[in-house]
């Protein structure tokens, strides 16, 4: 009986992951390093007037970064990011990195009450990101937040 138990409770988190899985819709932006895919999840942009949030990955081809802390290669670089249309201004609310095996290495939040917001370069990558995320309509949300960055 505990078998069974254990085994419906895998199946369960194994359907759970693929429901989220299922509701991501990432877009691979060009990079000029070819050992790097730079993609966005447009099925996590939440807009709210100029405000505009998502999430991002950074996928290494063949992991070349070592975390200092823990000694593992980086395989990944996940991101929580904000921007300002109109302000063509940008901020992180969160980050994560994870190791050639998956494993998460470290994840950092940020205040969002407190977010530095730094200017987007002309001609860089975050200028071709905000293009993207900027073009997008607003969903509809049931609850929707202030529009604070």
């Amino acid at each position: 009986m505990r078998a069974k138990a254990i085994g419906l409770s895998l199946v369960c988190c194994l359907l759970a992951s693929r429901a989220v899985a299922d509701t991501e819709q990432w877009r691979v932006l060009p990079t000029n390093a070819p050992n790097v895919v730079y993609a966005i999840d447009l099925d996590s942009l939440e807009r709210q007037g100029d405000v505009v949030r998502f999430r991002e990955r950074l996928t290494y081809v063949v992991p070349d970064q070592t975390d200092p802390a823990s000694g593992r290669l980086i395989k990944e670089k996940h991101m929580r990011r904000v921007m300002q249309c109109a302000q063509r201004t940008q901020g992180l609310l969160s980050g994560a990195l994870y190791s050639d095996d998956h494993r998460m290495i470290e994840h950092v939040s940020f205040n969002p009450d407190s977010l530095t917001m730094s200017a987007i370069p002309a001609g860089s990558l975050a200028e071709l990101e905000l293009k993207l995320v900027c073009s997008q309509p607003a969903k509809a949300r049931s609850a929707v937040k202030a529009a604070q960055p």
